[in-house]
């Protein structure tokens, strides 16, 4: 088979956007090369362009036949910025560049670059004045809360991949994962890509870290088959959310960066704050924040609000949109965990989803939806003044939470789960053909493949191996001990 074909062959798992096999049909005499402009010329005519995944500089010429494309309102090389993701067609021998492709645009100072439909920008939508609810300011109407967090473990954790294409002749393999965050649940983090595995970002606004790897098939081992592994270290913290006692003094949380909170305001991409849908049932359902709500109590008023009006359902292809979830009023972890970061985010409160594995060993023959599990789970949590990142879990509460009260996992984290990375709508860079959308990554590997043949009888492995390790004794000024420590209620 020859050309270039896009081939979603299988979904690994409910938020991986599936195996991705592509055959190559580029002339042996160009090449591509994805990364960001580090420095132009314009009286020598050339352009620096970084190389994502490897951090070298390479040096572009650039001539009146050189097309550029993405750039609104400009369709020449003077529109060209330092900051700005390519991906670059250049021929090998003569390095003249035939085509530039902007992924991600500079934008003006203090904003964060955008890429089609997937906005960074607030939400529109503000809550009442701080100042007008009883006087006070939302840290001060949180303080009737406090937050623990202490180690609950250190794990090495590692996902082994295998795909088998007996078809295909392969000429080099891509593989791309997802590089594990520094977050208030999970701290002393290592991640690693074997073989390979340089740091890299995806092109979404979000830029969330990535390991790539680019292996050659230089033997007969790897001509139809490729073998990867990733490993994650992690020092897990469980939280727990309770109301403090009469006298008890609080302790401010550290706080929120500006760009940290930019992000966990923003719309865009899955997050359709502005859905008449989503619009329609947070009216209907009165989720207005009120004047006199603290934030913690407003956000128990959601939690509680999608576990008595939505139903988990999972299949392997899931439609996770607001504008969806809010129509047939049913979702898995991964959409109802958006839909609870949303409607916060309307009301100007910082919150985003966990997209990770629990912290233990996949089970063998587990299945969900009729599809192996490998632990694949999503969470969220929310940024309250003067408080912290204060954990929830949605989907885990419909299905175990049968209490009276219901709010067994709002606030509450045993730190038994791992973040891959923060929220949907990642850009993965395939080295040789664009851009590639992918709502999640957590369900496996980002696999590409240059060469020829047959894309049928595709066979995918994976496991999920979870080790308990000594924890490295770490202080902190967030660790503060369990004990004594009430629940919320």
């Amino acid at each position: 088979m020859d050309g270039a074909i896009n081939l979603r062959t299988t979904v690994l798992g409910p938020f991986l956007l599936g195996l991705m096999v592509v055959l190559s049909g580029v002339s042996s005499a160009d090449e591509r090369l994805s990364g960001k402009i580090s420095a132009i010329d314009r009286i020598a005519r050339t352009v620096s362009v970084r190389a994502l995944g490897s951090g070298a500089d390479k040096s572009l010429r650039i001539d009146r036949e050189t097309v550029v494309a993405g750039l609104p309102g400009s369709d020449n090389w003077a529109g060209l910025n330092v900051g700005q993701v390519i991906i670059a067609t250049f021929d090998a021998a003569t390095e003249a560049t035939k085509k530039i492709q902007v992924v991600v645009s500079t934008a003006p100072t203090g904003l964060v670059p955008r890429t089609g439909d997937s906005q960074l920008t607030p939400s529109t939508t503000r809550p009442s004045s701080p100042e007008n609810r009883r006087g006070s300011t939302r840290a001060d109407a949180n303080r009737a809360y406090g937050l623990t967090l202490a180690t609950a473990m250190s794990i090495d954790s590692e996902l082994t991949y295998e795909m088998i294409v007996p078809g295909v002749r392969a000429a080099e393999w891509v593989v791309v994962a997802a590089q594990a965050p520094e977050l208030p649940g999970q701290m002393n983090v290592r991640s690693s890509l074997d073989p390979g595995g340089n740091p890299t970002w995806d092109l979404s606004p979000g830029n969330r870290p990535l390991l790539v790897s680019r292996i050659a098939a230089s033997s007969h081992e790897n001509f139809n088959s490729i073998s990867a592994r990733a490993h994650y270290h992690s020092t897990l913290l469980s939280r727990h959310l309770y109301r403090r006692r009469a006298g008890e003094e609080a302790t401010d949380a550290i706080p929120l960066g500006a760009e940290e909170r930019r992000r966990a305001l923003a719309k865009g991409g899955t997050y359709e704050l502005d859905a008449p849908e989503f619009r329609r049932w947070i009216s209907a359902e009165s989720l207005p924040m009120n004047p006199s709500e603290s934030e913690i109590d407003y956000a128990r008023r959601v939690f509680l609000t999608i576990k008595q009006s939505f139903t988990y359902e999972y299949r392997e292809t899931m439609d996770r949109r607001l504008s969806r979830v809010c129509a047939v009023r049913r979702s898995d972890c991964g959409g109802l965990s958006i839909l609870f970061a949303a409607v916060l985010r309307t009301q100007g409160i910082p919150a985003r989803i966990l997209v990770g594995r629990w912290a233990t060993s996949a089970v063998p023959g587990a299945q969900l939806g009729g599809i192996p599990y490998y632990q694949w789970h999503v969470k969220a949590e929310f940024y309250a003044e003067g408080v912290g990142w204060i954990p929830v879990d949605p989907a885990a509460s419909l299905i175990y939470d049968h209490s009276r009260e219901g709010l067994r996992y709002f606030g509450h984290d045993e730190g038994d789960f791992l973040t891959l990375h923060v929220d949907p709508d990642l850009v993965l860079d395939t080295v040789h053909f664009g851009p590639q959308p992918t709502p999640f990554l957590n369900g496996g590997l980002g696999v590409w493949v240059v060469g020829s043949g047959s894309l049928e009888k595709v066979r995918i492995r994976q496991d999920w191996q979870v080790r308990e390790v000594e924890a490295s004794p770490r202080s902190s000024r967030l660790a503060r001990s369990l004990s004594d420590a009430p629940t919320s209620r």
